[in-house]
């Protein structure tokens, strides 16, 4: 079984298409993005698979996530989903503490220390 999804692009000028493909159990998620393209990792992909309709150009295509959430459930995808969601938040989590050290370290030169 095949669903196609059209998503919006950051530009919002382009839309590409995102297909979803389960077979004999599997489930293949493919974009027609840059980095979707060469098989890599996608913020449309990764969107759809989460659950999010934001990126959809088609409102009425919510039910089609719907159905894909549900085989993301049958997939060994919500474990990775999890792991790329915490990894992202730990990232920005250490970047805020970096630019925070960062101020700090421009203070104590400019003032001496």
């Amino acid at each position: 079984m095949e669903i196609k999804l059209r998503a919006k692009s950051s530009d919002g000028q382009t839309t590409y298409e995102v297909r979803f493909v389960r077979e004999s159990g599997r489930l293949s998620v493919f974009c027609s993005c840059p980095a979707g393209e060469f098989g890599k990792y996608c913020k449309h992909k990764h969107s759809f698979l989460s659950g999010e309709s934001v990126l959809l150009t088609d409102t009425s295509d919510a039910d089609s996530v719907s159905t894909i959430q549900e085989w993301v459930r049958e997939s060994r995808y919500s474990p990775l989903l999890a792991a790329v969601n915490l990894a992202e938040s730990e990232a920005k989590k250490a970047q805020s503490r970096v630019q925070d050290l960062k101020r700090k370290l421009e203070r104590a030169m400019a003032e001496g220390i």
